[in-house]
């Protein structure tokens, strides 16, 4: 009886085309926008939350959309620029932001899907095969069966508070009765019109920061208590870094291998559809050096002697604004802006952005 309900659930999950994945909706999004577009920001979690067309449409007079995701990294950016480019007219802008840390990213999350054509420039590319296994096996039907079965044994068996599942009300009186609340609730309001959802998040008991689902694309961080985010930098400051960056590791250097073949086949796409790629390097919080995490030396080389020749060997366009102007205060951890900091960068990278924004656009 068991092996029959597997079997019928098989059927089932064949048959039904699979959920599109977050990453998926976005691109399916911008298909169907009818607004024009003269610039996208492209990206992981760096773009999602720190570049916005609220700031930069402001400044340059663009009409930019952020496309950006979390764990959004090379080799997901591909696939996702392989089919966003088709529904790009020659001569868009695209405004690519990447961390050094991208180029020594050992393992990707599916977040989507590959094609079956990808396997042998993946595997030409190097791409570790743990990774290839992963995203075959996120589009075949075995993660669908497995929700399947996870939903049937929540009927069998409800799972106990704790194990999977959240209280709602007492997550719905965390977020009704925490402290400063009055300061996150004016902060929704003012921004309602810039957001299509707004959200306290609550943190230790307290309103940490308001979350804006901002309607140009990307995700805002407002932070109404500065206590809290010290103390997590302060956390953050304390933690050795594993691997310091030589490029001389080895599993730095089999890391870097596979994402600069990813990038360059990305730049490559780019170029051959007659758009112009902007690579803009996104900053680092102060305390990231200050506790060592990186040494900024070293950081700078590798970006002077391997990113910046790559990028333009390949027909981009490459940008490091630095973080002149920034603080730990504008920042969530040792990378990701606030909404204060995204503004900021905003103002410093407008001038060096200007001069390559297509004619008639911004």
């Amino acid at each position: 009886m068991p092996l029959m309900v597997v079997f019928v659930l098989y059927l089932d999950v064949t048959a039904v085309r699979p959920e599109p994945t977050p990453l998926q909706r976005r691109l399916e999004a911008f298909r169907n926008r009818q607004d024009p577009v003269d610039l996208l920001l492209l990206g992981d979690s760096n773009t999602y939350f720190g570049l916005h067309p609220e700031w930069l449409d402001l400044l340059l007079g663009t009409r930019s959309i952020n496309l950006g995701l979390d764990s959004h990294f090379f080799l997901s950016q591909y696939l996702f620029v392989r089919d966003l480019l088709p529904h790009l007219r020659p001569g868009t802008r695209l405004l690519w932001s990447i961390h050094p840390e991208n180029f020594f990213q050992q393992t990707f999350r599916a977040i989507y899907p590959m094609a079956l054509a990808d396997l042998p420039n993946l595997v030409a590319w190097h791409v570790p095969a743990a990774v290839i296994g992963d995203h075959l096996l996120a589009i075949s039907p075995w993660p669908r069966l497995k929700s399947r079965l996870m939903w049937l044994r929540e009927r069998i068996r409800p799972l106990p508070m704790g194990h999977g599942r959240r209280d709602d009300r007492q997550v719905n009186a965390d977020l009704v009765a925490p402290s400063r609340s009055a300061k996150a609730l004016a902060l929704q309001r003012h921004y309602q019109r810039l957001s299509v959802k707004t959200q306290a998040k609550v943190r230790q008991g307290r309103v940490a920061y308001v979350e804006l689902a901002l309607r140009g694309g990307g995700l805002a961080k407002l932070v109404t208590d500065p206590d809290y985010f010290r103390t997590i930098h302060r956390q953050l400051a304390a933690e050795p870094r594993r691997i310091p960056l030589t490029t001389h590791h080895p599993d730095q250097q089999r890391a870097l291998r596979h994402n600069r073949n990813l990038m360059i086949a990305t730049l490559e796409m780019i170029r051959a559809r007659g758009c112009l790629v902007i690579v803009n390097v996104m900053p680092y919080a102060p305390f990231a050096y200050a506790s060592g995490w990186w040494d900024r030396a070293t950081l700078e080389r590798f970006l002077a002697a391997q990113v910046e020749p790559l990028v333009r060997g390949h027909g981009g366009v490459y940008l490091n604004p630095g973080a002149a102007g920034l603080t730990d205060e504008h920042f969530l951890d040792r990378m990701h802006l606030a909404w204060s900091g995204a503004r900021i960068l905003a103002e410093r990278l407008a001038p060096a952005l200007r001069p390559h924004l297509a004619p008639g656009g911004g």
